[in-house]
C-alpha cells in the first residue's frame, strides 16, 4: 500500500510540473498572439495605401484592390487564401469587403469606397454572414458579429 502511495504522489507531482510547463507556454503563446495582432495593427495603419483611404475615401482601381489583398494575405497569415479555403464560392466583391472588414475600416468608409450607401454596405454584410454561416455549417453562431469573427479569423 505504501508502494502505491508513492507511485501515486510522484505521478502527481510530474503532472503538477506538466501542469506548470503547459500554464507557462498557455501564457507565452497568449503574449505572441497579442504582439503579432499590435505588429499586423501598425504595419497595416501605416501602410500609404490604407493611410490614404483612412483620410479620404474613395473608389478603388483593380491595382489597388490587388495591393489590399496582398496586403492581407502576408500581414494575417494567408488571410484571402484561408478565406477562400473555407468558403470557395466567395464572389469577388465579398472577398473585397472581408478585406475592408479586417483592415478595420468603417461602414461609412466602405460605403465610399464601393460607392454606395451606408445602408448597402450593412446589407452587403448580413448577406456575406449568411454565405459564411452557410459555408461553414453554422459554426458562425447567430450572436457573433461579421467584423468580430473576421478580425478573429
Amino acid at each position: 500500500m505504501q508502494q502505491h502511495i508513492v507511485e501515486y504522489t510522484s505521478k502527481l507531482d510530474k503532472a503538477r510540473r506538466d501542469t506548470e510547463k503547459f500554464r507557462s507556454i498557455s501564457e507565452e503563446n497568449l503574449n505572441l498572439k497579442q504582439r503579432e495582432r499590435m505588429l499586423a495593427e501598425y504595419v497595416v495603419d501605416n501602410d500609404s495605401l490604407v493611410k490614404e483611404l483612412r483620410e479620404k475615401s474613395r473608389v478603388l482601381d483593380d491595382m489597388e484592390w490587388e495591393t489590399l489583398e496582398q496586403m492581407c494575405e502576408s500581414t494575417y497569415g494567408n488571410f484571402v487564401s484561408r478565406l477562400q479555403g473555407i468558403c470557395p464560392t466567395l464572389t469577388k466583391q465579398e472577398l473585397h469587403l472581408c478585406i475592408l472588414i479586417k483592415l478595420r475600416f468603417s461602414n461609412t468608409q466602405m460605403s465610399e469606397i464601393f460607392g454606395v450607401s451606408v445602408s448597402s454596405v450593412s446589407q452587403k454584410k448580413f448577406r456575406l454572414k449568411k454565405h459564411l454561416s452557410e459555408s461553414l455549417e453554422g459554426s458562425l453562431p447567430e450572436e457573433m458579429t461579421l467584423d468580430r469573427w473576421l478580425g478573429e479569423f
